[in-house]
């Protein structure tokens, strides 16, 4: 019996008022089947993990992840426990829009924004703590846009859009870029990060995190820098932050707790770390993620 060809969704179904685009956020525990698309799909991991599925491939996916998924991409998700996903849903017309009016200069083969993302984004690619805020803010900025669809709304989403696709475009071309999903495949590295993730609310030496890989203080440092762009510390504070960022967004507590939570001994310097890494202050920033 010959297989079931996938579904093809069609953007008329998910596009407005002649507006080709939309933005849709799916949480919880959920399964689909094989299908394609007649428009672009750029997904962001917000939050859990689960697990994308191509004909050739199977990726694991998790908070950080960003990836690509080209029109007519056979693909489906299987999602066994809590995640959300946002979904950016836009067209070929929409991409050539933008690369002409907003990306000239910035990406290879004149602006041709979905040739670099389904080369360069394929398959899950994992960002740094400060740019998985940094996206996470700008596609919050795209909802709220698109839900109130207030005076030129079209022109301040493609413009989020925009920094977006700069961002990730900055993010493949620096080296930060490069290495943060070799970094996940080094295992000496991965028990570094499992320790900073579990004790990152705390005072860390460097030696306690060489300590976990078996190496000397000096060449765990040189190795982690080399690997990430990051020294061992600028890392660790980029965490903290992102772990203060979801605090924001989802409780009430008040900054200056938040702040000792997450490893900082003084308020003022998480101030100044949080507007450096994000833009915001954290009151702008949980403003923002409230509104949105």
């Amino acid at each position: 019996m010959p297989k079931k060809k996938p579904d093809q969704l069609k953007g008329a179904s998910y596009f407005k008022d002649g507006f080709e685009f939309s933005i849709l956020r799916l949480k919880h525990s959920f399964r689909t089947s094989f299908h394609g698309h007649d428009f672009h799909e750029l997904v962001f991991t917000s939050l859990g993990q689960g697990f994308h599925k191509t004909l050739k491939s199977k990726r694991a996916i998790r908070r950080g992840n960003v990836f690509f998924i080209e029109k007519g991409l056979p693909h489906n998700y299987q999602i066994p426990k809590e995640i959300e996903i946002i979904n950016i849903l836009f067209s070929e017309k929409l991409a050539a829009d933008i690369g002409r009016n907003y990306l000239a200069g910035s990406v290879p083969d004149n602006a041709n924004i979905v040739k670099f993302l389904s080369q360069k984004l394929r398959y899950p690619v994992m960002l740094a703590p400060a740019e998985t805020v940094k996206i996470e803010m700008a596609a919050e900025a795209i909802r709220k846009e698109y839900r109130n669809k207030g005076a030129g709304y079209e022109t301040l989403i493609k413009t989020r859009l925009a920094e977006i696709f700069i961002l990730l475009i900055r993010h493949v071309q620096e080296i930060k870029s490069v290495k943060m999903t070799e970094l996940e495949n080094d295992e000496r590295i991965t028990r570094a990060l499992k320790l900073i993730s579990e004790r990152y609310a705390g005072k860390l030496t460097l030696k306690e995190i060489a300590g976990t890989t078996g190496l000397v203080p000096a060449y765990f440092s040189t190795l982690f820098r080399k690997l990430t762009g990051y020294s061992v510390f600028e890392y660790l504070n980029e965490y903290r932050i992102y772990k203060a960022a979801d605090l924001l967004k989802n409780t009430k507590k008040p900054v200056l707790e938040l702040a000792y939570e997450t490893g900082f001994n003084s308020i003022s310097l998480f101030n100044r770390t949080f507007k450096r890494l994000t833009g915001k202050t954290p009151l702008q920033y949980r403003k923002t993620a409230r509104a949105s």
